[in-house]
């Protein structure tokens, strides 16, 4: 049977309403080619886009798929795949289809930035130098190139060599705000240090965009809150983050939906998996909301010469949605394709490493989906003041759609309370298996401290875990400089020089109101 191409002129005007950002316009277009279509993969590109647009991921990866199953050498869904599994986090996925779109051309500079992102975001610092410098071959000035190989100097600690990235960004592009806020992570600022009065200037432009903005005030709060102006600071973090929550909305509904789910399918705890034999790999989940310590406890086991510190691997989630996981009851079936899948992941990065990491903050939710699929897993839920929690994430950009929470302040409260909300009925259900390391006890005590935690992970301890800040490892998280110095034990109360600002946030975390229900709605799943 013949295959009906799509118009050209209406994939044009569909693509052209995409890009002017007119929703109802673009979702009827598409829709229709969508619908009449089918065998076309411009138009499952196309629908991909929007579903994007409209920050449903699944929905954007299964229509890019889709188009790649008419066309496997569709190069544009490969390249927005690549892209699109960046997005969601699961680097691995998306070096895979960077490197196939390198088979397919080699002109692209964005397939090259992509799969450098994607490498330094996996700690393969080396070869996202490569392709940083490949990009600049075909681009010499593009900024996306020169940013990138400065992040790769902080992710070694370098302050010195990734200012000097960051200074020839702006250099050469005097107004490219990523390069100004990245430069401000790596400055320490009086009140006369040029850049502050240049950041003044740029924001006070009428002429900058939204987006730019954004960047723009999250690095002029970093300078202010340098120099003790606290109001001024919060009053400009304040802005970044209002811009931010407009297209970064989160359906915290949804979220305590699915924990009622949970906490109906884990009524009582199934009997765990009894595996054929001892698996190659043991895996340490470090569990806590973003900038509660993950990377310091990572760092900190990672002194030990036989882990590999994974960081925040997408493997879980994706072995939960595969298994349908999140929205049916569980089963024996579904612990064992969880096991199965996930430990097969990791051995792919341990190579001779009996242990790794996983430091994905989400895997609050499937705690108990991971104690019963891998019984020899360790379990570490780090507990910090959240209020100090909250401050610190309110302060920071998330590249994720899954982080819209963390730019509204009563959000950031709620979400904050209910993870632990959660994270206490799993110690209820499995008292033995989900040990807790308290943030605040271990930057106060880490001699002590720290053996329990190297215990709690299965090792002995030796004095040389003291020593984590030597260790040389990239680190690709916003306390990449935290981890190269011994322990700073004045981050949790940094939250009070904005207290008077914080009220939404402390109310939602002692407000119960949008806790999930004690019994979920008979449409959930019961065990």
């Amino acid at each position: 049977m013949r295959k009906t191409p799509a118009p050209r002129a209406d994939v044009e005007a569909a693509a052209a309403s995409l890009s002017r950002s007119d929703p109802n316009e673009a979702r009827h277009r598409i829709q229709r080619l969508y619908k009449t279509y089918p065998d076309d993969p411009i138009c499952h590109d196309l629908h991909g886009l929007l579903a994007r647009r409209d920050n449903n991921m699944h929905q954007a990866i299964k229509s890019f798929r889709e188009a790649l199953d008419i066309n496997p050498n569709f190069f544009s869904s490969i390249a927005n795949l690549a892209s699109s599994y960046t997005e969601v986090g699961n680097h691995f996925e998306a070096i895979d289809w960077y490197k196939r779109a390198l088979e397919l051309r080699k002109d692209v500079l964005n397939i090259y930035t992509g799969l450098a992102n994607a490498l330094s975001s996996t700690g393969f610092v080396e070869e996202a130098r490569v392709e940083y410098e490949n990009a600049l071959k075909i681009a010499p000035n593009d900024p996306v190139a020169i940013m990138g190989l400065g992040s790769l100097e902080l992710y070694k600690g370098d302050t010195e060599g990734a200012a000097k990235y960051y200074e020839e960004v702006i250099e050469k592009h005097p107004r490219y705000s990523p390069g100004h806020r990245n430069l401000s992570l790596v400055i320490k600022y009086k009140p006369d240090t040029p850049h502050l009065s240049k950041l003044e200037q740029l924001v006070s432009r009428r002429d900058v965009a939204e987006q730019d903005q954004i960047q723009l005030h999250f690095a002029l709060g970093k300078a202010y809150a340098d120099i003790k102006e606290y109001d001024r600071a919060f009053a400009s973090f304040e802005l970044a983050n209002d811009l931010l929550y407009k297209s970064n909305r989160y359906d915290a509904q949804r979220e305590i939906s699915l924990i009622s789910r949970l906490k109906s399918g884990f009524g009582s705890m199934p009997s765990p998996v009894r595996p054929r034999q001892p698996a190659a790999v043991r895996p340490v989940f470090i569990i806590a909301p973003p900038r509660s310590g993950t990377s310091l406890v990572e760092q900190i086991l990672s002194t030990n010469n036989t882990l590999f510190g994974g960081g925040e691997m997408p493997h879980i989630p994706r072995m939960i949605y595969e298994t349908s996981a999140q929205v049916r009851p569980p089963d024996l079936g579904m612990f064992t394709r969880i096991r199965e899948g996930y430990l097969e992941a990791i051995q792919g990065l341990a190579g001779d490493k009996t242990v790794v990491t996983d430091k994905q903050t989400d895997n609050h939710l499937w705690i108990g989906h991971i104690a019963t699929a891998m019984p020899d897993a360790r379990i570490l839920y780090i507990r910090r003041d959240k209020r100090a929690v909250g401050w610190s994430v309110y302060r920071r950009i998330f590249n994720s759609p899954e982080l819209g929470w963390s730019y509204n302040m009563r959000e950031i409260g709620s979400y904050l309370r209910r993870y632990e909300d959660l994270i206490q009925f799993w110690q209820r259900r499995l008292p033995d298996r989900v040990h807790i390391v308290d943030y605040e006890e271990l930057v106060a005590d880490p001699e002590n401290r720290a053996r329990d935690l190297v215990e709690a992970a299965g090792f002995e301890w030796d004095d040389s875990y003291l020593k984590f800040y030597e260790l040389e490892r990239a680190v690709q998280t916003a306390s990449a400089l935290q981890v190269r110095s011994p322990i700073y034990r004045g981050s949790s109360e940094e939250w009070r020089n904005y207290e008077k600002h914080l009220g939404p946030m402390l109310e939602a975390l002692e407000d119960p109101q949008d806790q999930p229900a004690s019994k979920p709605p008979t449409t959930m799943f019961r065990a």
